[in-house]
C-alpha cells in the first residue's frame, strides 16, 4: 500500500480522534478544509477510509476509517504462539499493550514483544504504508482496532453496496416483466416481493447512514 502523505495522516488523526467514524462537514470544520479537498483524499486511500452515503440528509455524508492494525491472535497463546513468525501479517505484541485494561503478567521479564521497533512489526508497518505514521497516530490506530466498537470493516460496507446494486437491478428487472406482462404469477404476489426488496434496500442504506460509534 502506497506512503500515506500529510493531508491522509491529517484526516487519520482526525478520524482517531472521533472513534474512527465522523460526520463529513465536521471533517471540514476541524481540518479547515473544503468537502473537495476530504472526498479527494478519500478516494485516493480506499483501504484507508470509505465514505458512507446519507440517505436521509443530503450533504451529511460521514467518512469513516477502514484500515485496521490488528495484534495476532496466536501470538501470546501457549506453547508455540504464532508459527508464521515473519509470514504472519499481524503484530506481535503483548496483548497488555493493546488492551489498556490488560495488565501484562511478566512486566520485568515479558518473553513477549512490547515493542513497535521489531523486525516483524517494522515490516507489518511498512507494508501497509504507515511507516511516516507518528507514533501517537499508529497507537491510536492499533487500539481502535483492537476495539470492535471503534472499527468499521470496509468488508461490511462492500458487501452493502453490492446488495444495493443488485437490489436496485433486481427491481428494475422485476418492474419490466410487470410492464410486459409476461409473468404468469399474479401480480400482486410480483408487487409484494418488489415491495420487500424495497425495505432491504432503504434498510441497507439506513444501516451505512445512521452507523455511529459511541
Amino acid at each position: 500500500m502506497p506512503l500515506l502523505d500529510a493531508n491522509a495522516i491529517a484526516l487519520l488523526h482526525t478520524l482517531l480522534t472521533t472513534n474512527s467514524l465522523s460526520r463529513l462537514s465536521t471533517l471540514c470544520a476541524s481540518l479547515q478544509a473544503p468537502v473537495e479537498h476530504i472526498l479527494s483524499i478519500v478516494a485516493a486511500h480506499p483501504f484507508v477510509f470509505a465514505r458512507l452515503r446519507a440517505t436521509d440528509t443530503p450533504g451529511d455524508d460521514r467518512i469513516a476509517v477502514v484500515l485496521d492494525l490488528t495484534n495476532c491472535t496466536f501470538y501470546a497463546r501457549p506453547p508455540c504462539g504464532c508459527t508464521k513468525d515473519l509470514a504472519c501479517p499481524y503484530l506481535h505484541l503483548c496483548p497488555s499493550v493493546v488492551l489498556p485494561n490488560r495488565r501484562c503478567q511478566r512486566p520485568h521479564d515479558c518473553p513477549l514483544s512490547h515493542s513497535l521497533d521489531t523486525e516483524h512489526n517494522r515490516r507489518v508497518i511498512i507494508e501497509r504504508g504507515l511507516e511516516n505514521l507518528p507514533q501517537k497516530t499508529l497507537i491510536m490506530l492499533i487500539l481502535a482496532s483492537a476495539d470492535p466498537s471503534k472499527t468499521v470493516c470496509r468488508h461490511f460496507i462492500n458487501e452493502i453496496k453490492m446488495q444495493n446494486i443488485l437490489s436496485i437491478e433486481l427491481i428494475s428487472s422485476l418492474f419490466a416483466i410487470i410492464s410486459q406482462n409476461h409473468v404468469e404469477k399474479p401480480i400482486v404476489m410480483i408487487y409484494i416481493y418488489v415491495i420487500f426488496i424495497c425495505v432491504r434496500l432503504i434498510y441497507a442504506n439506513m444501516v451505512i447512514a445512521k452507523l455511529d460509534i459511541r
